[in-house]
């Protein structure tokens, strides 16, 4: 599991409550978000 900080969690909403018909649209968002996240320095910094 990767380290989630409190900064994604109104974009994990989002995605969450996507409108029916915009799952393709919200799915392209949510990897074009975690494509950009920098995983090696949030485990520097979050508890493990």
């Amino acid at each position: 599991m990767s380290p989630l900080l409190a900064d994604d969690v109104p974009f994990i909403r989002e995605f969450l409550n996507c409108p029916v018909g915009q799952e393709k649209e919200a799915e392209e968002k949510w990897y074009d978000y975690w494509s950009k996240v920098d995983f090696s320095k949030r485990y520097d910094i979050a508890p493990r």
